[in-house]
């Protein structure tokens, strides 16, 4: 058997790589005006190249096609003349289509005449020992032979529905199966497609034997409990109840695919399409657990197999051109990888000469697209602060930059972790940046509670009490009591944060708007990016009816809380309210 080498095949990409970066040049300058012709002369080179490129990757692909479809020396033809010849004999005997596809032999077809009985689980074995593995050639002979067997296609789906729920034997099966595989092929609409598929799927499920069917409904329930190992189990049971069963061959062996059990499984699908080589569902079976063993080239073909059966089913097409990118993608990289070493040989040559000549111009970062984000790096940043009692604190801290978007179940289980005060101020500052590049509402709300409760923790006991008791006053209208617990806590610990926004707020809802501002002042001296604190200073400015202040700190709680949504509306407010002031003030100069 004469076989096209894998490389052969991707001998025509080399052309169209030599030609990428001309027709790029291309591409970029067309989008600016300029003379056509002038252009097109300009990359003809790279045009003809690519061009050139395209051409050869098909002719190597014509000729693996070619080779790929040629048989093996000394094996049996397979393809419409072994089904159609069995079948055509016993139309003629019976005056009518019969049920053929049994079991497939080499040059034929086993058929199961009443008279022959049913087949063991050895015949099948012979069976498929004397015959060649299933190839497309297989399924597409069937379906020839169905064309033949079964009566004028287009029949109404409550009559293929009325013949479905009348089944009481496996010949009633197998008959109406060959005229509903007649019916799918024929390209139906997309409704009526749907509809036939179904309708097959529960005719193939039928078995006259009650204890197969029991079996089969047993390893259905088990598979939707994903109770694998079982239904593993129950279907066997059916395989040896009744070997020429393909559904359940089929069903076995989506149970091993799910055990990842690709190459027991691939062999059940074989039994299964030694019984109905046009079984759908064993044949996209089988390009799945091709794929999942890399043997792309044989699920393509698997995958072409099943659209030739249910031409309008979008799934296999969509997993041929998968199967068909990754054989290429596979087969480009064993090109590819035994001249890594001197593709790396040659990368690190020109970028050390590059640099040697370019010298201190030359910015890496910006040549190779380096990413602004950064990813775990820090920056020192000085803080200058204005206490309340006029003296300036002038504080130098490490604002650490991480990379973003760890799941919330990560996030939650941080703050679920936290043992002392340093993990509180660790825990939260990673939280607040991801606040910061939360892109979905949800998303923020879930990381600003976390951070909220990132912010109540203190390793201390007494400190919590504290908090725990001032919040309970507070919530129950009882100010005084909660100002005294909240004053306490601040005692305890005058660098926790929490303490003095709780404080704070206290402060606001006694309408104690200087001693507030001055709590506020000194959240903010502990956690600059406590959102909570800077909205509660807008609100106290709000009340002061110093609008232009409270859009400035409703603002800068935006900028630590993006997609807040109270904050942005109380920073519309502040605006309309200082817009409308300013207006009312010129009216009254006026």
């Amino acid at each position: 058997m004469s076989v096209v080498p894998q490389k052969r095949y991707f001998l025509g990409c080399l052309p169209m790589v030599a030609g990428c970066r001309g027709s790029s040049g291309l591409v970029l300058e067309l989008a600016h005006v300029a003379p056509r012709r002038r252009l097109m002369r300009r990359h003809l080179h790279h045009l003809s190249a690519v061009a050139l490129g395209l051409v050869l990757a098909v002719v190597a692909w014509a000729c693996r096609q070619r080779s790929g479809s040629q048989q093996a020396p000394g094996s049996a033809p397979l393809g419409p003349v072994a089904f159609v010849e069995p079948v055509r004999q016993r139309c003629l005997r019976s005056g009518r289509a019969a049920p053929v596809t049994r079991l497939r032999a080499r040059g034929g077809l086993v058929g199961d005449d009443p008279q022959s009985g049913k087949p063991s689980l050895e015949d099948l074995e012979a069976a498929l020992a004397a015959s060649p593995k299933w190839s497309p050639l297989v399924t597409r002979g069937r379906m020839f032979a169905v064309t033949l067997m079964a009566e004028e296609v287009g029949k109404p789906i409550e009559e293929l529905c009325g013949a479905a729920e009348e089944l009481d034997s496996n010949m009633q099966r197998d008959i109406l199966a060959v005229q509903l595989l007649s019916e799918l092929s024929a390209f139906p609409s997309f409704e009526r497609s749907a509809a036939l598929q179904k309708l097959i799927r529960k005719t193939w499920l039928f078995h006259e034997d009650g204890a197969v069917a029991e079996a089969m409904r047993k390893g259905a329930e088990a598979m939707a409990a994903e109770s694998y190992a079982e239904s593993e189990l129950h279907f066997a049971s059916a395989t040896r109840l009744d070997p020429s069963y393909a559904e359940a061959w089929k069903k076995l062996a989506s149970a091993q695919y799910q055990q990842v059990k690709f190459e027991c499984s691939i062999d059940n699908l074989e039994k299964a399409l030694a019984v109905e080589p046009a079984h759908f569902g064993a044949l996209s079976g089988m390009g799945l657990s091709l794929m999942s063993l890399k043997r792309y080239r044989e699920a393509a073909n698997a995958f072409r197999s099943t659209s030739g059966v249910h031409p309008m089913a979008p799934g296999p097409v969509l997993n041929w051109a998968l199967a068909m990118f990754q054989q290429v993608a596979f087969g480009v990289g064993e090109v590819l990888i035994p001249f890594l070493p001197q593709w790396g040989a040659l990368i690190v040559t020109g970028m050390i000469l590059l640099d040697v000549a370019m010298g201190p111009k030359l910015d890496w970062a910006s040549a190779l697209g380096a990413s602004e984000v950064p990813v775990l790096s820090a920056r020192a940043q000085e803080v200058r602060r204005t206490l309340p009692d006029g003296s300036i604190e002038v504080r130098t801290t490490m604002r650490r930059l991480t990379r973003t978007g760890e799941s919330l179940g990560e996030l939650r289980r941080l703050v679920e972790q936290m043992g002392t005060n340093e993990d509180r101020v660790d825990i939260s500052a990673r939280l607040l940046d991801e606040l910061a590049s939360a892109d979905t509402p949800e998303r923020a709300r879930t990381i600003a509670g976390l951070t909220w409760d990132a912010w109540f923790f203190h390793e201390d006991e007494d400190v919590r009490d504290a908090l725990r008791i001032g919040g309970d006053f507070m919530d129950e209208g009882d100010l005084q009591r909660a100002e005294g617990y909240f004053s306490k806590a601040v005692l305890l610990d005058p660098k926790f944060p929490e303490a003095w926004n709780r404080l704070a707020t206290v402060h606001y809802l006694m309408q104690s708007y200087d001693a507030s501002l001055s709590d506020i002042d000194h959240v903010l001296a502990l956690e600059p990016r406590h959102f909570g604190a800077l909205s509660g200073r807008g609100s106290v400015y709000m009340d002061l009816r110093q609008y232009d202040q409270a859009a400035a700190a409703f603002q800068d709680s935006q900028e630590v809380y993006p997609l807040s949504k109270s904050t942005a509306e109380g920073k519309k407010f502040a605006e309309d309210l200082q817009a409308e002031t300013g207006a009312r003030m010129a009216q009254d100069k006026a």
